[in-house]
């Protein structure tokens, strides 16, 4: 077999989910490739001149960087990418539930109304200089096992990554950056959270301590403050075992849906992500 996915009557490029040799009848279609089509890839459907748009499940994905004929293999070295109008429109939402109605989840509301639907403690590194007291600290904890006397605390999870040592406080980077920490810092699924440095980054803890928090539950700290790893590692463990009780203290209850936030990550496209995984998701998040 050899037919193409072609989902709209705009589609000047079809998609194969197949490996298709060169010189090959495309099943339903007046066209013979000139080229061997990959696995995933493209064929053109119709002569493409240099400068025109390739449109894909009628949208347009690029544009020709050469006159591209019919049955070619159309990829990176024919197609390049630049800005042009988008046109789009905003749907407006036809049935909205309210909270009246049956459409609820147990969750947690925090003390600051904020809901929940995990619990957990969050050891987050401003800087990948603390990424390992970080997961030390995670380590330790787990392998204690005390986390089994305390039921409704779901886990504890380290946040760490490879930034804010070297970087220029001025910048976009940065301000990306801290607005990400700060999400991590507040977020509701942490009851209570650690914020952990080393001392000397560009990212210094008083970034994070004076920005945005959503609630009183967060714990700031430095390495070289406290004296080096084993003893930031010490008190920090001393800390969180004495809150276990705080944070066990929660109980489920009916919350309304729209304290829900979805959050929608691509974990790799391939040549079927349009017609499969997007729409999918695209559905589930107008059902919730």
């Amino acid at each position: 077999m050899n037919n193409l996915i072609v989902l709209n009557k705009n589609d000047n490029v079809g998609v194969t989910q197949f490996i298709i040799p060169e010189k090959t009848k495309i099943e339903g279609k007046d066209i013979v490739t000139k080229d061997p089509i990959p696995f995933g890839h493209k064929v053109c459907l119709k002569n493409i001149n240099k400068g025109d748009p390739v449109i894909k499940y009628d949208q347009i994905i690029g544009f020709a960087s050469k006159n591209i004929n019919t049955g070619e293999h159309v990829h990176s070295h024919n197609l390049e990418f630049k800005e042009f109008d988008r046109n789009y429109k905003v749907s407006e939402k036809k049935l909205i539930l309210d909270e009246k109605n049956d459409t609820f989840f147990n969750g947690i509301l925090r003390d600051n109304g904020q809901v929940a639907t995990r619990n957990y403690i969050g050891i987050v590194s401003t800087v990948n200089c603390s990424a390992t007291v970080t997961k030390m600290i995670v380590e330790k904890i787990k392998y204690s096992n005390i986390l089994n006397d305390y039921p409704n605390i779901d886990g504890i999870v380290p946040i760490t990554h490879s930034t804010g040592c070297g970087m220029n406080t001025e910048s976009e980077g940065m301000q990306i950056f801290q607005r990400t920490i700060d999400g991590f810092k507040n977020h509701p699924n942490f009851s209570h959270v650690f914020v952990i440095g080393l001392g000397c980054e560009c990212a210094q803890i008083s970034l994070f301590d004076e920005s945005l928090k959503k609630h009183n539950r967060i714990h700031f700290l430095t390495i070289q403050d406290e004296g080096g790893t084993k003893k930031i590692v010490d008190k920090v463990l001393s800390q969180i075992k004495n809150l276990l009780s705080e944070a066990n203290n929660v109980e489920r209850a009916p919350q309304s849906v729209n304290n829900l936030i979805l959050a929608l990550q691509c974990g790799g496209s391939d040549g079927y992500s349009g017609i499969s995984a997007n729409p999918a998701l695209g559905v589930a998040a107008d059902m919730l």
